[in-house]
């Protein structure tokens, strides 16, 4: 009989073995060198102005969901707030709240200064919360907001974290009453599904949860924008994102950390690159 694996990740604590998240699992996907700089070396790494600025959205859309289930009234005006005060936090000592490594703000290009980038959160969430609103009304309202998919059963042999949005037509955090699965995106583009890294995310909620998933996506265009997106998982896709997650596990353990150096890239891997002749 083989024996069974035992998995201990390297940046586990003495006495925990470690855990994967989603997360983890698409930055290893996307440069192992990249994970490995990240969450084992803890480098500072670069934060672009987006990343709050989704952050404070998602925090406005749960505040407005907590409160719904309270049979609260949502003022929208408290729900904005609440988004700016997240974002100023966020920005004032930006860490990761995963990884705990310390982040560089970026503003790039698009924002001159933090207060605009502050007025986008306004807007976004000024734009969003009464679309959200309707469509969690539709879908037969939310039973449960923030799972952790730790609560469910799990189905890999090493603890697997991950925080999903919110479920739908179901009683509390129960799975099995539950009819849908959701999670909320921001993106920069007009009109664009989220990629394929967003898909194995939402199928790995699916695994765990036993119900099918819905991406919502507000663009951080101007107007805003905002689409939703069924995810299409077939039972055997769910069992090949399955193998791709004990893949990952593998190299983790293994220490197999090679560059694959793209835009997704948040570090210098030290490799040749062009420079313009002069």
């Amino acid at each position: 009989m083989i024996a069974e694996r035992i998995y201990r990740f390297p940046n586990a604590a003495e006495r925990d073995p470690g855990w994967l998240s989603p997360s983890q699992v698409v930055r290893y996907m996307t440069c192992p060198a990249c994970f490995e700089a990240e969450r084992i070396l803890r480098i500072p790494k670069p934060l672009s102005i987006n990343l709050p600025i989704g952050g404070a959205t998602h925090k406005a859309v749960e505040f407005m969901r907590m409160e719904r289930m309270a049979q609260r009234q949502v003022k929208l005006n408290d729900a904005i707030e609440f988004a700016v005060e997240h974002f100023e936090s966020e920005v004032s000592v930006p860490v990761d709240d995963e990884s705990g490594v310390e982040l560089v703000l970026d503003l790039g290009s698009t924002y001159k200064s933090l207060d605009q980038a502050k007025d986008k959160v306004a807007d976004l969430t000024r734009y969003a919360l009464p679309l959200i609103a309707q469509l969690d009304d539709r879908r037969g309202g939310v039973s449960a907001v923030e799972l952790d998919l730790f609560n469910f059963p799990q189905q890999y042999p090493f603890a697997f974290h991950g925080r999903m949005d919110v479920l739908y037509g179901g009683s509390g955090f129960d799975p099995t009453t539950a009819t849908l699965g959701g999670d909320l995106k921001t993106s920069k583009d007009r009109q664009k599904a989220p990629d394929v890294y967003a898909a194995i995310q939402l199928t790995l909620y699916a695994e765990h949860c036993g119900v099918p998933m819905v991406a919502d996506v507000v663009s951080k265009t101007q107007p805003p924008e905002f689409h939703s997106y069924d995810l299409q998982a077939s039972a055997e896709q769910i069992v090949h994102v399955h193998q791709i997650v004990l893949d990952v596990a593998d190299g983790i353990m293994a220490g197999r950390f090679p560059p694959r150096p793209s835009y997704l890239c948040n570090y210098s891997h030290g490799l040749p690159e062009f420079r313009q002749d002069s």
